[in-house]
């Protein structure tokens, strides 16, 4: 399946931009030249099951399970661009089954682990996947469960696979292909018409104003993200990267998938549950980069004060990057910043947030001797090479182009259903964000992004729309009214928390809160940690809830 421009990829690989190298090809020819070096360690001491293989797993084994995976897929009678939802931890299996699910012709669809029944049937809905896989336990939830009652619910669910012990009737087991034993052969998938990098390579996930929409990037586009990263951050050959984000946003799989194939790095799996067990992998990781959520840089600092890794901080949202967070960063520091999921921008501390503005009258966002990813301001007529004109718009929504950014929706849309804002065509590839930026003179025109539109909480990684949480806790019959509010949290950068306006009679506790989320089928992350009583939600006069005075009384 291919949705790129058709005529900006001929320019961009005649620029050599964009090459004809796809994920799984790279990993291929990774296991071909270097067969015994270590590709990923993993200890794998929190999965619950044994393994068949070592913590320490080279290129020739992971390709090998890689292809093993690819035939018990294609066995099952998966075809071209069939869609598999993963749903896993931060661990080889996931790697390998991205990877196997490409090697076979199928498009993966990464799904977050703490995703339920809610969003995992929206999902499903968006993108009808034919198989999903999981695996028998996660943590302490049974996640073969979860997508078994996900496939009763599901027109499209026919096959689900899972890794791990005691795994249930109706589900089947991938472990065995894990095994020095299994069978590769069958592994390929139908040939690819075109460039096979142009295809669609993986499906992620964003919740645009509280709706899922599924973004779909080309193995070129996940590589420009590499690119990207890999550049900035200064990793190659010779460099161990150690990444705690889990391998189901842009920025998750960039480090864990693209920077890898792409440099031919050693990779270190980080899965910490708690801040002391994160504090302990640090302390005994052997790694010379480390990617982490930028709000857990105090843990690193502490730890690693001579600052022997390279760190990669990852912030979901440019309004998570606080002053304090610039100001602590240095030579040794990358920041990698996503743009509402559209593109990724590095850099250190304030730098990742300024972008070159591209001008009208060249092809910015598809000439190859642009920077990898390229700006402009909506209704800003800027012409390339001057200056900032008086009376030039000094604010406006931002919009991004480049070679990473998608710019078409991912098929399967309900006919009814409006194509979101973010995918409508503009000039020269670029695609409109719903972010917010402001016009400078630095170096030149540029643009500093500010944040986004609409108002939103950031938890754990998750952008999330606070509209969205309003109308979800409203519909609790134990409130008469509610609204989502946050406070700082070190460990998850934010924690949500549900100011009320009781109903009289009825039980409001938080305890009888969370039990009806959980029975919707809510995702753990869209659950609050505190109820705050109050007499009424204050609102402007249009109606618009004043979170800062909600944030007023939490801090009181």
């Amino acid at each position: 399946m291919i949705l790129v421009d058709r005529e900006a990829a001929d320019r961009y690989l005649k620029a050599e931009v964009w090459g004809k190298a796809t994920l799984d090809g790279l990993l291929a020819r990774l296991a071909a030249t270097r067969p015994d070096d270590v590709a990923v360690t993993d200890p794998g001491d929190r999965i619950g099951w044994q393994r068949s293989f070592g913590p320490a797993v080279t290129w020739a084994e992971i390709d090998r399970m890689v292809s093993a995976v690819a035939a018990v897929l294609l066995d099952a009678g998966l075809k071209q661009d069939d869609v598999v939802g993963i749903q896993l931890a931060n661990c080889v299996e996931a790697l390998v089954t991205h990877l196997a699910a490409l090697r076979a012709g199928l498009i993966p669809a990464a799904l977050p682990i703490t995703w339920r029944e809610m969003e995992l049937a929206e999902a499903c809905d968006r993108v009808a996947p034919v198989a999903l896989v999981t695996a028998s336990r996660i943590g302490p939830n049974d996640h073969a469960d979860l997508m078994m009652r996900v496939a009763v619910q599901s027109m499209s669910v026919r096959h689900i696979f899972a890794y791990g012990a005691n795994v249930a009737d109706g589900v089947s087991p991938l472990n065995p292909a894990l095994s020095p034993s299994a069978s590769t052969e069958g592994a390929n998938g139908a040939p690819r018409s075109g460039n096979p990098a142009d295809h669609v390579a993986m499906l992620t996930f964003v919740s645009w104003d509280g709706t899922l929409e599924p973004l779909a990037r080309s193995h070129n586009q996940w590589l420009s993200a590499a690119a990207e990263l890999a550049l900035d951050a200064r990793i190659g050959p010779d460099a161990v990267l150690a990444t705690s984000l889990l391998p189901t946003s842009l920025t998750g799989l960039t480090a864990a998938l693209g920077v890898w194939l792409l440099s031919g790095c050693r990779l270190n799996l980080v899965m910490p549950t708690t801040s002391a067990a994160f504090c302990r992998e640090v302390a005994r990781m052997e790694a010379t980069h480390l990617v982490l959520p930028g709000h857990l840089t105090h843990l690193v600092e502490q730890l690693d004060p001579r600052r022997r890794l390279r760190l990669v901080r990852y912030w979901a949202s440019p309004d998570a990057l606080s002053t304090a967070a610039r100001d602590t960063a240095g030579d040794g520091t990358t920041d990698v910043i996503s743009l509402d999921e559209m593109a990724i921008t590095t850099g250190s501390g304030g730098k990742a947030l300024v972008l070159p503005l591209a001008g009208t009258g060249e092809e910015a966002a598809t000439d190859p001797k642009r920077p990898l990813l390229a700006a402009r301001m909506m209704g800003n007529l800027h012409k390339a090479g001057s200056n900032i004109v008086p009376g030039a718009l000094l604010s406006g929504a931002l919009m991004v182009g480049g070679p990473q950014v998608p710019t078409a929706a991912f098929p399967g849309r309900p006919s009814e259903a409006e194509v979101p804002f973010r995918f409508r065509p503009h000039p020269d590839g670029f695609r409109e964000t719903g972010l917010r930026c402001r016009l400078v003179e630095s170096d030149g025109p540029s643009l500093v992004v500010l944040g986004h539109r609409k108002e939103t909480i950031v938890v754990g990684g998750f952008v999330v729309a606070a509209e969205s949480l309003d109308t979800l806790y409203g519909g609790f019959d134990g409130f008469l009214d509610a609204a989502a509010a946050s406070i700082p949290d070190p460990m998850f950068g934010e924690r949500i928390v549900a100011a009320v306006v009781p109903q009289p009679g009825r039980d409001c506790s938080l305890a009888a809160f969370r039990a009806h989320l959980r029975e919707l089928g809510v995702a753990a992350h869209l659950m609050p940690d505190r109820i705050l009583t109050v007499r009424e939600i204050p609102r402007s006069a249009d109606g618009t809830i004043l979170r800062s005075t909600l944030a007023t009384s939490l801090a009181a």
